[in-house]
């Protein structure tokens, strides 16, 4: 079984993503379609993928660029620059060019890491289109927000004055939702971007994705059989169908471990902890309380109101309502009107299934049980009961 980098799909060939490829593919292929336009006309179709984390946005841009890229016509037209993940080193406007420099002509970049005070931005700026020799300037940010948060309003700015003034360059980046630097009618990126957006798989999707990764012939049998659909379907309803989680499980999956849907849940659960941990305590304390509220929810209740939202959280209902539209603006949260009940009244459940069942899993008289088949355990959205989603 081939090792899948879940965190970090661009390091595999484009062929094995390719492979890895479940469900609808119409996203890759728009974007693939707009860095081979860029390559050959003037159209610069600049683009920001949004979905919660996990849910293929790195993998979908980088199956498109490497689509795209095996064209040697395009290949020759075009200069990718890739800025992982929240690239970390981009912390101003000239860090972006010295690392866009640093990708294209490595030789050029050794002396300015030597000499970078004696390089301003507008030097830098000469020198990237010097080294793009009349290519197509393909750049390709993860985490888009962190970024522009880290390079701040001076240095989105100047990257937009960049990109007006050359261009030639096409930006296809990521974000878990949209954010006020590209929403903000008074940023200067606002209205530059298509907006997409990826989806959690099916179960089909995620049991196909098992079975690519498998490559074995008792795994093959046992996922068609009624047993495995009955598992799988209980480890969906916990997870949900987050890519990055489908491969998670892949890497050890067998029909023996499969076969026990408690112990692949806790086990995903247990490789997710520091991250699910480590965002939880970057929030502030008000947001952080809502969240683990929703996730642990009252007895029979996954979803609250407002006023009930408060009364369980400790704070005003008038906080409440401030954090759940900041929460609901950021994804994190949706709300819902019950079939048959007073209209009037929002019922608010976490989006992510995933992060309900890792809250679940850390509140003491809940850890035992979590996940093993009782629906009492499984995240709201994912029950058979479901209210339905009001526009977000």
């Amino acid at each position: 079984m081939t090792t899948h980098y879940a965190y970090s799909p661009e390091l595999h060939p484009t062929e094995y993503l390719d492979e890895m490829t479940v469900g609808d593919g119409r996203l890759v292929k728009r974007i693939a379609e707009r860095i081979r336009l860029a390559a050959r006309s003037g159209t610069r179709a600049h683009t920001l993928i949004t979905g919660a984390r996990g849910t293929g946005k790195t993998h979908t841009l980088a199956v498109a660029v490497g689509r795209a890229s095996a064209s040697r016509t395009v290949a020759n037209k075009v200069s990718v620059v890739w800025l992982g993940d929240g690239a970390l080193e981009t912390n101003s406007y000239t860090d972006f060019l010295v690392n866009a420099i640093t990708q294209i002509d490595p030789l050029v970049a050794s002396d300015i890491v030597l000499r970078r005070a004696d390089y301003n931005a507008a030097a830098l700026e000469e020198m990237l289109t010097t080294a793009l020799n009349g290519r197509v300037l393909v750049l390709v940010i993860e985490s888009l927000d962190a970024v522009f948060d880290r390079i701040g309003i001076a240095g989105t700015r100047a990257l937009r004055g960049f990109v007006e003034t050359h261009s030639d360059t096409l930006v296809l980046a990521s974000a878990p939702t949209l954010f006020p630097a590209v929403s903000s009618r008074t940023q200067p990126w606002f209205g530059n971007f298509d907006i997409e957006r990826t989806r959690q798989l099916t179960v089909r999707e995620c049991t196909e994705l098992l079975r690519r990764r498998g490559n074995d012939t008792a795994l093959a049998a046992y996922l068609d059989g009624a047993e495995s659909r009955d598992a799988i379907d209980v480890v969906y309803q916990a997870l949900g169908g987050a890519a990055r989680v489908w491969h998670l499980i892949a890497d050890t999956a067998t029909p023996e471990t499969l076969s026990d849907p408690a112990e692949t849940i806790n086990k995903a659960l247990d490789m997710l902890t520091p991250s699910y941990h480590a965002i939880l305590s970057e929030l502030p304390n008000v947001e952080r309380a809502v969240i683990v509220t929703l996730g642990r929810g009252n007895g029979d209740a996954h979803a609250f109101t407002v006023g009930e939202l408060a009364a369980h959280s400790g704070i005003t209902a008038n906080t409440a309502a401030v954090t759940l539209r900041r929460l609901t603006e950021h994804n994190w949260v949706v709300g819902a009107k019950r079939p048959g009940a007073d209209q009037r009244r929002t019922y608010y459940h976490l989006t992510d299934p995933l992060l309900e069942t890792y809250i679940r899993r850390q509140t003491p008289h809940r850890a035992a049980s979590t996940s093993r088949g009782n629906d009492e355990q499984l995240p709201h959205s994912f029950r058979n009961q479901k209210p339905t989603v009001t526009g977000r």
